[in-house]
């Protein structure tokens, strides 16, 4: 079965788009060069967004402007890649300074804030 390429291009923008951005954080781990060096192999390894979730290695966080633009909670959407990056499940990466966890109940089955009331 051959990859559509609109899906390989934006899939491959969001590998790119993360390992940019992770010279943005403020990486609270001890090795920071070792440690990018490590991630940012694993990810270029990765050749599809089946491998990527089957690799159990990276969390998806929602850009702050995307997240701002919303008038509701939405769910994870993998043809809404543009949105987001890829932080490694690793010590140092996510850390209260650049990262916000939001939980919360959703409202229906199908989506998390239909009425954006949770928002």
């Amino acid at each position: 079965m051959e990859e559509d390429p609109a899906v390989s291009a934006a899939f491959q923008s969001l590998l790119e788009r993360s390992i940019t951005a992770w010279h943005l954080l403020n990486y609270v781990g001890e090795d920071k060069v070792d440690a990018f060096s490590k991630h940012i192999d694993i990810l270029r390894s990765l050749s599809s967004m089946e491998a990527l979730i089957e690799s159990r290695q990276f969390w998806f966080f929602q850009l702050r402007e995307s997240f701002m633009r919303q008038d509701r909670f939405m769910k994870w959407d993998p043809n809404r890649l543009e949105e987001y990056i890829l932080l490694p499940i690793d010590y140092g990466f996510a850390n209260n300074q650049d990262c916000f966890f939001v939980s919360h109940y959703w409202r229906t089955r199908e989506h998390p804030d239909p009425q954006g009331d949770d928002l």
